[in-house]
């Protein structure tokens, strides 16, 4: 498509434009979105240099610009436009002002062309033959004499560290000024960060040049910033951080992993699991010390699988029973209202079969009151209608039931509430209940396709800006609006996730981040939580003056349930793989019977035949 550029766009004069040096980093990682980690049509903003998708996407620059108003200048990675989101083209040239139009152009600047050409050489492989002003050579020329006799005299080491630095205690290494001096690294706006800063005195120097006539004999060990090595100049070698991260206290290994995760060219440093081990520690202090008191809570059906709850899908669940009886093309069938209107009966006799009179609440669910006794919990938002947040005790002002519940009753049709008791009657006897008012057939207040969310929800999720800490359990978070939740609290807060798989685009991998993504069944990493923080004893003693019953007792029990529900599920897998046997056994003796009815040495004969004619030509 083509569209016009403004030529005089005022933003691109603002003197805190990412620097050039920033810029050519910030490319040469690999580029994604900061929050959905999407890789198609990125933006570049030229003021932080975060990367975000574009409208066509995510949407989420046009975020970022919402929160950041003065980071209106960004560039694509995917078509090396310079973009504004406060300039516009007005639709009458002779007007000054056109309020109709919409803020956000195409612009075309001198001041931004080496913006383009160092994506454009980047993206395409293409040296810049441009000519370099006197100050741009006299940089470069710093940077070739740093690099070749920095490179040629300082090599590097791959295993074991030198005496000089080896000998550096744990204690030298907690009283050294070296991490203060990293932290500058957050401060520093132009010409990127230093290349090398002093172990003993935190001086910093660009060129190998003040390297060596700083260097003395108590003076001899040094960072080097763009590689993030370590170097003994006694030596002439240099060796990566890795090999001292035994020496580091937890500060500073957090802090030189966060300055890695900001320059994403360095050298890994911390592995996954070093980086969760810092993490999860993180969290079980700051919830030991009482840093969270507003926690919401995000579940949905993962939290009851261990409570036994009835199947629904599977080849002998409820759906089976009676798709064919009422002609259903699909499980997700049973929740469209249209169907429910034409014949209700079929969600009457599902109903019956769906019982859950002889289910009870989980660990998971119990955790949830646990902590709403404690006066942690704001809101519990739910996806589950199964009800077991209420035999939970959990209190029923602390509920949200976003897909709704078979507490209440009310009429589709005219959007009465009706008596959840009548209901119930009509299911127990097999007769639809029909609403006295409009005579349409009633059901239980839980949110069919079809049908809006209950108004509390809504009511909700904007009141949410106060809360400290949101715990998602067993949800896949792919249904909206309730999958949206987070974005509307508080952007500081934090997110833990019990699940077996990750969900959501939350950056668990990132150090400074605070998500957490505990992996496993959640029930069992729930209770290790508890022992964590050192509320295990109290969640026990609740169990039992709450629901009188003993926390071990529980865990046997929950077992038990799962342990079935393996093994059907292992029965599942030997009848697939039978079936798969059985196909090829039928295969193999088909092919058996083709070659008894059609031998292949007849064939052969024909093919010899064909050969000696062809000798005999020749």
């Amino acid at each position: 498509m083509l569209v016009e550029a403004k030529l005089n766009c005022p933003h691109v004069e603002n003197d805190k434009l990412l620097p050039l040096e920033d810029f050519k980093k910030i490319i040469l990682a690999e580029l994604k979105c900061e929050n959905c980690e999407e890789k198609k049509e990125l933006w570049i903003c030229l003021f932080c240099g975060k990367t975000f998708c574009s409208r066509n996407v995510n949407s989420h620059f046009i975020q970022h610009h919402k929160e950041n108003p003065e980071h209106c200048l960004c560039i694509g990675a995917h078509n090396l436009g310079l973009w504004c989101y406060e300039c516009v083209i007005s639709k009458n040239e002779n007007k000054e002002e056109n309020k109709e139009d919409e803020k956000g152009c195409y612009i075309k600047s001198d001041k931004t062309d080496e913006y383009i050409k160092i994506l454009y050489n980047y993206k395409f492989k293409k040296e810049d033959k441009d000519e370099k002003s006197e100050k741009e050579e006299k940089k470069e020329k710093e940077n070739i004499t740093y690099n070749e006799e920095y490179q040629k005299e300082i090599l590097e080491r791959k295993n074991d560290l030198c005496e000089h630095i080896n000998g550096i205690t744990k204690e030298q290494w907690e009283k050294s000024p070296i991490i203060e001096g990293l932290k500058d690294i957050h401060k520093i706006k132009k010409d990127l960060i230093f290349d090398l800063l002093c172990f003993s005195c935190d001086e910093k120097m660009k060129t190998y040049e003040e390297l060596k006539s700083h260097t003395t004999k108590n003076h001899n060990i040094f960072i080097d910033m763009n590689e993030l090595m370590i170097v003994c100049m006694e030596c002439k070698r240099k060796f990566n951080l890795t090999l001292i991260k035994d020496k580091l206290t937890t500060e500073q290994k957090t802090f030189i992993q966060s300055i890695i995760e900001r320059f994403p060219i360095c050298p890994k440093f911390l592995t996954p699991e070093e980086i969760f081990e810092i993490k999860y520690n993180k969290l079980v202090k700051d919830f030991s010390s009482g840093k969270y008191k507003n926690i919401i809570f995000m579940v949905g059906a993962g939290i009851s699988t261990s409570a036994g709850i009835p199947d629904f899908r599977s080849d002998t669940g409820l759906f089976k029973q009676l798709q064919e009886k009422y002609n259903l093309s699909g499980p997700e069938e049973f929740f469209f209202l249209d169907t429910f209107m034409k014949n209700p009966m079929y969600f009457y006799e599902f109903t019956k079969l769906f019982d859950l009179s002889q289910t009870k609440p989980t660990i998971a669910h119990k955790f949830m009151n646990f902590l709403t006794q404690e006066n942690k919990v704001k809101y519990i938002f739910t996806q589950n209608i199964d009800g077991l947040e209420i035999k939970a005790k959990i209190p029923k002002e602390k509920l949200i039931f976003a897909h709704g519940n078979f507490i209440e009753g009310h009429c589709p049709k005219c959007k009465e509430d009706v008596d959840i008791e009548k209901i119930n009657e009509g299911i127990d006897k097999g007769e639809v209940y029909y609403c006295p008012k409009c005579n349409g057939p009633c059901k239980p207040k839980i949110v069919f396709y079809g049908e809006n969310l209950p108004v509390t929800f809504f009511k909700c999720i904007y009141d949410l800006q106060d809360i400290d800490l949101i715990i998602i359990m067993g949800t896949s978070l792919q249904v909206y609006p309730f999958a949206g939740i987070p974005e509307f609290a508080n952007p500081d807060a934090g997110i833990v996730v019990f699940n077996m798989e990750k969900v959501g685009a939350y950056q668990y991998g990132k150090i400074n981040k605070n998500n957490w993504f505990i992996q496993g069944k959640t029930d069992e990493n729930i209770l290790k939580f508890l022992k964590d923080v050192k509320l295990y004893g109290e969640f026990e003693k609740f169990i039992k003056d709450e629901y009188g019953e003993e926390l071990n007792d529980i865990i046997g029990n929950e077992k038990k349930l799962m342990n079935v529900k393996d093994l059907e599920e292992e029965k599942k897998k030997v009848n697939e793989l039978e079936e798969k046997i059985d196909h090829l056994n039928i295969k193999e003796n088909d092919e058996k019977n083709m070659e008894k009815e059609c031998p292949v040495d007849y064939f052969d004969e024909d093919e010899d035949e064909d050969e000696g004619d062809d000798r005999g030509e020749l």
